[in-house]
């Protein structure tokens, strides 16, 4: 259910923006100035016109991003670009061409003969030409900007825009780490190009509930993933705790899909930990978000006693107290131990889910 509805909400934002982008488009171009069935339309009718552009493209977009793209990601690279060139120039054009014939049938009442007659001269048009470049081109950048917004997360991108981390900024923040389990044995069994197959496709199901949960992508480090969120925006929903619970069943809902390709099921484990880091930019060649402090070590060797008490999700005490009311899972105290590089005691907890999460 949380699925369908995040994709429902995707589509719609995709909507929204195809709509946007014209409106800017009409705006800056007021549709170029040649004779078509779109220069007869009265101003209301053009916003129309726009509007169902908007939907028909970023429908199309949303259909080629959920169903078309996952069926060809096994193609090589220069197929599978050229191929999603042409899905992406199909689906712009139809958009365009459709309002055309849509506005010549039903607002002028012409015939199909004229319609499409019509519709050939609007092909060679420059209203048809910019609309085409304009929209190829804000696809492009959406593209960019969607790969760039997934990758580092909903808040990160802001925050590099207006340099918030050049000067050292101290943030109170929960990080989750998740692990493959048996990761070297996996790694000999599938051999190295296999392994990095599996690894793409556990984390391309991780990046949907990723993205359901608003978590931010620290690192992927080799088969480890370092998710986080501010504390002071998380600590009533636990989103860690629920995160985890979603990839699993998320996985399971694919299990089919990994025995028939891998011949195994990739389990995974996984550690949280909460308190103050120091988040600063790096100023290097490439730009990222680096946080420095106990928490993320802390939380490391937290990760490390899972393979020792086989357990697949530890808590800190600090991430612990936060669902020790909650019907939705149960708690029980693992151990109370120095950690590797440490000088004082933490408590480590188990957590358990009580009812089976869906997303």
């Amino acid at each position: 259910m949380k699925k369908k509805s995040g994709k429902i909400t995707e589509v719609i934002a995709l909507m929204a923006v195809y709509i946007g982008g014209l409106i800017l488009f009409r705006i800056l171009n007021k549709l170029g100035s040649d004779s078509s069935t779109m220069e007869k339309l009265p101003d209301n009718l053009v916003t129309v016109a726009i509007a169902i552009s908007g939907i028909v493209t970023g429908a199309g977009m949303a259909f080629i991003e959920f169903n078309v793209l996952p069926r060809i990601a096994h193609l090589p690279r220069r197929l599978y670009t050229l191929s999603r060139f042409l899905i992406t120039t199909t689906t712009v054009i139809s958009g365009i061409v459709l309002v055309q014939i849509l506005f010549a049938r039903i607002y002028l009442d012409k015939s199909w003969a004229a319609t499409f007659m019509d519709t050939g001269i609007f092909l060679q048009t420059g209203i048809f030409w910019s609309s085409f470049i304009y929209l190829m081109l804000f696809s492009i950048v959406l593209n960019m900007f969607k790969v760039v917004h997934y990758h580092i997360g909903p808040g990160t991108m802001f925050n590099f825009i207006t340099g918030k981390y050049r000067i050292p900024q101290e943030e109170d923040r929960i990080f989750l780490f998740i692990d493959l389990k048996s990761s070297t044995t996996i790694a000999e069994q599938l051999g190295h190009a296999r392994y990095s197959r599996l690894l793409n496709t556990c984390f391309n199901d991780l990046a949907e509930v990723i993205r359901f949960h608003e978590a931010e992508i620290y690192q992927f480090v080799g088969d480890e993933a370092v998710l986080t969120w501010r504390t002071d925006a998380d600590q009533k929903k636990a989103r860690c705790i629920k995160l985890f619970y979603d990839f699993k069943n998320r996985l399971a809902q694919n299990r089919t899909l990994y025995l028939d390709k891998f011949g195994i099921f990739p389990e995974f484990k996984a550690a949280a930990h909460t308190g103050l880091v120091s988040a600063s930019e790096a100023q290097g060649g490439k730009r990222e978000l680096l946080y420095h402090g106990d928490v993320l070590n802390t939380c490391a060797r937290i990760l490390e006693l899972c393979s020792r008490y086989k357990k697949e999700l530890l808590l800190s005490e600090s991430v612990a107290d936060w669902i020790r009311q909650s019907p939705d899972y149960t708690l029980e105290h693992v151990e109370e131990c120095i950690l590797r590089g440490k000088e004082e005691y933490t408590s480590v907890f188990e957590v358990r889910q009580a009812q089976a999460a869906t997303v």
